[in-house]
């Protein structure tokens, strides 16, 4: 695996670390009347401590817990960035959902006679290749006898192959998930800047600066680097000033709310109007160094040298923007920097 395809790939499982893009994966995706019965607000990303680390340094793999009926559900899901199908995907979801089982069992979180939580795996593929690989472990099994047909391992996981849903996903206009999946297959410039667009859309109205800081980083090593130099800044200028400036100014009226109660808003309590336009100025401005600070961790995997620090502290607004959108183009901290 190159070097690049690796970066892809660790931007694409972070992007699944999300509350947000599991819900949509599972609602747009996998579907059911059984999801009305799902309180996502519970959704929570386990650790994976019960599996070995021979399997999870082959696998990309999460474990997601929510409450179905008011008792735990684990979602399982397997990231896949093969270009072929494993014909033993069935197989390898019935061992790890054994271990998740077994792992509950010794921990002591199931006494004897609980019933075990219900799990459900599911696979998502983007390889070129189609997935014909059996979904169930009985399809591996070689036929037997009639009397012991009860007896062999019956186990299911589900299947999402994005490269046959992107016409669906033009049809999911609020789809964070399907936003994704048309920018792994897009077929022109044209295409992507639309795509952007929508994608910023959808960032800004879920006021998740987390998810806006690693969908940014993924952008730019998935999709914005496919392009030439020309290429790119078209793409940037899609995302600015409406969706890019619509995501910051939430992020910053969030910063402000929180500046405000903890009274560092000068002149606010006062109502002194002079103090109020300086203080919703410093909180604009707190706001974006804010923001901007937490998409250089993101991006870069490191803060700021104390030099960059003073620079963010001193900028304008107009300067924090335009620092702002660099980091989608950007292969290290100095490019941010460069004026």
């Amino acid at each position: 695996m190159s070097k690049q395809e690796n970066i892809h790939d660790h931007g694409y499982k972070k992007l699944f670390s999300h509350p947000a893009m599991m819900q949509s994966l599972l609602e747009d995706w996998v579907g059911g009347a059984w999801l009305d019965e799902v309180d996502f607000s519970t959704l929570t990303l386990c650790g994976t401590e019960h599996i070995s680390d021979d399997f999870r340094s082959r696998y990309n793999d999460m474990i997601w817990k929510v409450q179905f009926r008011g008792q735990d559900l684990y979602l399982f899901l397997m990231l896949e960035f093969q270009n072929r199908p494993d014909n033993w995907m069935a197989m390898r979801t019935a061992v790890y959902t054994g271990m998740l089982y077994q792992d509950l069992i010794a921990g002591g979180a199931m006494k004897p006679g609980d019933a075990l939580p219900p799990v459900l795996p599911i696979v998502l593929y983007n390889g070129e290749r189609p997935w014909q690989a059996p979904v169930s472990t009985e399809d591996l099994i070689a036929p037997v006898a009639d009397e012991l047909d009860d007896y062999i391992l019956r186990h299911k996981y589900f299947l999402i192959e994005e490269r046959k849903l992107s016409e669906a996903a033009k049809e999911k206009a609020e789809s964070l998930t399907a936003r994704i999946f048309q920018l792994e297959e897009f077929a022109d410039i044209e295409e992507v800047r639309e795509v952007t667009e929508q994608l910023f859309r959808l960032l800004a109205a879920l006021h998740d600066d987390s998810l806006t800081a690693t969908m940014l980083h993924w952008l730019h090593y998935a999709v914005v680097n496919r392009f030439d130099a020309e290429e790119k800044e078209i793409i940037i200028d899609s995302t600015n000033p409406k969706e890019m400036q619509a995501m910051l100014e939430k992020s910053i009226e969030r910063a402000r709310e929180k500046l405000r109660d903890e009274g560092r808003i000068l002149g606010m309590e006062q109502g002194i109007e002079q103090g109020i336009e300086q203080g919703i100025e410093q909180g604009i401005e707190q706001g974006k160094s804010d923001f901007f600070a937490s998409l250089i961790r993101q991006k870069f995997g490191m803060t700021c040298t104390p030099n960059f620090q003073q620079r963010i502290k001193n900028a304008s607004v107009e300067e924090i923007d335009r620092w702002g959108l660099r980091i989608l183009t950007a292969q290290n901290i100095d490019e941010v920097f460069d004026d």
